[in-house]
């Protein structure tokens, strides 16, 4: 979102835009502005592939490290009401404080390796410093997957210059 809205436009009347949407005036001493807006995105990720879980796995890191990357992909959602305040020095300055607050929600949903089958865990268990007891390879088909969902409630407070 922010890198969307990092740059201001003024005309001469005192109306500014923030990034590509959101619209303003300047108060008539056109040093100080506030506004409201919501931000409703939703966007994809991919953290690994399967085959490249497989191949962190195989090439013997840290157990830890193994059991607690298992996230491959999903969707992060946010929903946030937001206001902003946008301040200048005087009505020629160039330079533009912008402070964003807001309170929503998240909804998170993702892909995730659930368990890897034809493993010694006790041997897995021994790993002490960072490497394999005995060695371990696997393949894609001993992965099994499954959705997960975690939602909540998020702050957002944000302060930028803009120039």
């Amino acid at each position: 979102f922010f890198n969307h809205h990092n740059f201001i436009i003024v005309d001469e009347s005192g109306n500014f835009k923030i990034g590509d949407d959101i619209l303003g005036r300047f108060a008539e001493n056109g040093l100080t502005a506030t506004g409201k807006f919501t931000i409703n995105v939703s966007n994809p990720f991919i953290e690994q592939t399967l085959q490249q879980y497989v191949t962190r796995f195989n090439k013997g890191k840290h157990i830890v490290e193994r059991i607690s990357n298992d996230l491959l992909n999903g969707t992060i959602q946010h929903k946030i009401e937001c206001e902003y305040t946008l301040t200048r020095a005087s009505t020629d300055s160039e330079v533009f404080d912008v402070t964003y607050k807001g309170t929503g929600t998240y909804v998170f949903q993702a892909e995730v390796v659930s368990r890897v089958s034809g493993v010694d865990i006790d041997a897995l268990l021994q790993d002490i410093q960072g490497q394999w007891a005995i060695e371990q390879t696997i393949s894609v088909d001993n992965l099994t997957t499954s959705e997960i969902t975690a939602d909540g409630n998020v702050t957002l407070k944000y302060q930028t210059r803009l120039k």
